[in-house]
């Protein structure tokens, strides 16, 4: 009754325990070490191939595709939105606003002895201006000239709108006297010809007012003109016309 057929064979040691429940089945193949742990869940599908290493963080989400070459340097940040819409082209460069504009001529060009016929030049010297868009307003005029001759007191200098359909006096040479200008500019707001003396180098008022030309557009050919009453040459070594404009309202 106890030894063979209860306890030893059938009961403990054989199907109970050793074999069919603890060691083989439950334990080391199925539940832990092959399928639950190593192979399928944690290594080779879940952490390092699929989830984090290919897939997610190195070649979709991170390098590749959303960082470098799409998100920030090429589409962005460098060619469409900063530096050829946004900023250079359109906005600053533009002559919306109005501006400066410097024209001149540093070749030299001999001043005839006079006197000349009645009202009529010696010299007619010419600026092409270019650079402001059509339509533009004059809201300021400097000129700079260099004049060398025995007796200034003896030219009378103009300037002449385009077509000559304006002019200013600049100086008649009743308040001037010596052998030169030299990098003399005449401005409003400048000193007096009459209280300075030869070369005359600086800023002085024009003896007729600049501000005539104002809402003339400042295009096509502009003409320093120098009448000279005396009977010795002289050099028109350079000239320059200085530009404020604004568009037109």
């Amino acid at each position: 009754g106890d030894d063979d057929t209860g306890d030893d064979d059938t009961g403990d040691d054989d199907t109970g325990d050793d074999d069919a429940g603890d060691d083989d089945a439950g334990d080391d193949d199925a539940g832990d070490d092959d399928a639950g742990d190593d192979d399928t869940g944690d290594d080779d599908t879940g952490d390092d191939d699929t989830g984090d290493d290919d897939t997610g963080d190195d070649d979709t989400g991170g390098d590749d595709a959303g960082d470098d070459d799409a998100g920030d340097d090429d589409a962005g940040d460098d060619d469409t939105g900063d530096d050829d819409t946004g900023d250079d082209d359109t906005g600053d460069d533009d002559t919306s606003s109005g501006g400066d504009l410097l024209v001149e001529s540093s070749e030299a060009e001999a001043i005839p002895a006079g006197p000349g016929a009645v009202d009529t030049p010696v010299l007619e010297a010419s600026l092409e201006v270019v650079g402001a868009p059509a339509g533009n307003l004059i809201t300021g005029l400097e000129m700079t000239l260099s004049i060398a001759h025995p007796d200034i007191s003896e030219l009378e200098i103009r300037l002449c709108s385009p077509g000559c359909g304006a002019f200013v006096v600049l100086s008649d040479g009743s308040l001037v006297s010596g052998s030169a200008f030299t990098d003399t500019t005449f401005e409003s707001g400048g000193n007096s010809l009459g209280g300075g003396s030869s070369p005359y180098t600086g800023s002085f008022s024009p003896q007729e007012s600049l501000g005539g030309f104002n809402d003339y557009a400042a295009i096509d050919n502009w003409t320093l003109q120098i009448f000279n009453s005396g009977s010795s040459a002289g050099t028109l070594e350079s000239w320059s016309l200085l530009f404020t404009w604004s568009p037109p309202s």
